[in-house]
C-alpha cells in the first residue's frame, strides 16, 4: 500500500511530514524518506518517555503528540516536556483518562458500523469540544 498509494503522494506533492499512528509504518517510511518530519498521532496512546525515545530513534520522530487526556495529567506533561522532544498537545476538555469511548474513537470504521458512539454524553456543549 505504501509503495502504491502513499509514496506517490509524498513525491507528487512534496510533503514535508506525516502524522502516523502505526509505529512500524513510521519506521519504514522513515527508512525510505529520512528527511520527512514524523509526528506520532495522539492515538498512539504513548504514556512514557521510553516509547517517545523509541519513536525518535527508530522512526525519526520530530514532534510528539501525547494522548488527548494529557492536559488532565500535568505531571506527565511535565515529564514529557523534560525529555526534550518537541510537544504538540491537543486540548480537548471533554477527553479524560480512561474514557469509556476511547476504543470506539480509534476503531477504523465506515458509516454503516452501528456501534460507534461519541463523547457528547447528552450535553449539547460537548458538540464543540
Amino acid at each position: 500500500m505504501l509503495h502504491s498509494y502513499v509514496f506517490p503522494i509524498i513525491e507528487e506533492f512534496g510533503l514535508d511530514g506525516l502524522i502516523l499512528s502505526n509505529y512500524n509504518m513510521a519506521c519504514y517510511i522513515h527508512s525510505i524518506y529520512p528527511e520527512l518530519e514524523i509526528h506520532n498521532s495522539c492515538n498512539t496512546f504513548s504514556w512514557n518517555i521510553a516509547e517517545i525515545e523509541n519513536w525518535r530513534v527508530n522512526a525519526g520522530l520530530t514532534a510528539f503528540n501525547p494522548p488527548r487526556q494529557i492536559v488532565r495529567c500535568p505531571e506527565k506533561l511535565a515529564d514529557f516536556h523534560s525529555s526534550g522532544i518537541k510537544l504538540k498537545v491537543l486540548i480537548n476538555e471533554a477527553c479524560y483518562f480512561g474514557c469509556s469511548e476511547m476504543l470506539n474513537h480509534c476503531i477504523l470504521r465506515d458509516a454503516s458500523f452501528k456501534y460507534t458512539y461519541n463523547c457528547l454524553k447528552n450535553l449539547p456543549m460537548n458538540i464543540l469540544r
